[in-house]
């Protein structure tokens, strides 16, 4: 499936590492350390397609096999976690982009609401609180905010890194 990936053959490297993982689990039963790269191999293909939830499946059943057979402070273990957790911060912040373009497309004013300006945040971190979102931009008389505003909260943490 690697040498399909790297030609960009998504459908194909997917279908590879289906069967391989078949064979694997017919040979080496459910709980082995190569089952589990070979969910997180087919999971990382999975995300790179767009079919996150299926990818999020996969992730989290390497994570399963890694914290049975190896431990759950275990770097094969770690790194699975790590993939889950890139994977839904990636598939946050792609969701609050295409919400910005369908905002954009609706309205020319250049505005959108605090309320709107809030969803589409938490999306991306549903753990900050209206009052902190709040802080991130300068809101207008009329309940307001610029686009751009947003459109820099959500670039911002990817300039810094």
């Amino acid at each position: 499936s690697n040498i399909l990936m790297a030609k960009h053959d998504l459908d194909g490297a997917e279908m590879m590492q289906l069967r391989a993982l078949m064979t694997m689990q017919k040979v080496l039963g459910p709980l082995h350390p190569q089952i589990a790269i070979s969910c997180g191999k087919l999971g990382g293909i999975l995300q790179d397609k767009g079919k996150f939830h299926r990818a999020k499946r996969f992730f989290q059943c390497s994570i399963r096999i890694n914290e049975k057979i190896l431990g759950p402070t275990h770097p094969e273990t770690i790194k699975a976690q790590q993939k889950l957790q890139q994977m839904s911060e990636a598939t946050n912040q792609e969701t609050a982009i295409r919400l910005i373009i369908e905002q954009l497309d609706t309205d020319r004013t250049g505005r959108i609401s605090m309320t709107k300006f809030t969803d589409i945040i938490k999306t991306m971190d549903p753990s900050l609180d209206s009052s902190m979102i709040g802080s991130l931009t300068g809101i207008s008389t009329d309940g307001t905010a610029n686009i751009t505003d947003l459109v820099y909260c959500i670039f911002d943490p990817l300039i810094e890194q």
